[in-house]
């Protein structure tokens, strides 16, 4: 596992603006708002970290602003946020 997660770090640190977005790697999620194009907004931790984080999950970022998501080799889904706003 770690070893995989190492692999998604590596190839998130060179999409630049876009961030892991995937829900499988999320825990603890809870709905906090809307933004104006009606893609929702949570506050979560990946399985990996105890800090709290904000933004979307890619799986509904692929029905209202598809543009935005991007598929990982491995198949994990990642977000470009300046898209998403």
């Amino acid at each position: 596992r770690s070893q995989g997660l190492g692999s998604i770090f590596g190839l998130a640190g060179s999409l630049g603006a876009a961030a892991i977005s995937d829900i499988r790697f999320k825990e603890n999620i809870k709905r906090i708002g809307t933004l104006a194009n009606g893609l929702a907004t949570y506050t979560y931790n990946y399985i990996w970290s105890r800090a709290k984080q904000f933004g979307v999950m890619a799986q509904e970022a692929l029905d209202i602003v598809p543009e935005a998501v991007i598929t990982l080799p491995d198949g994990t889904l990642a977000v470009n946020y300046a898209k998403v706003w």
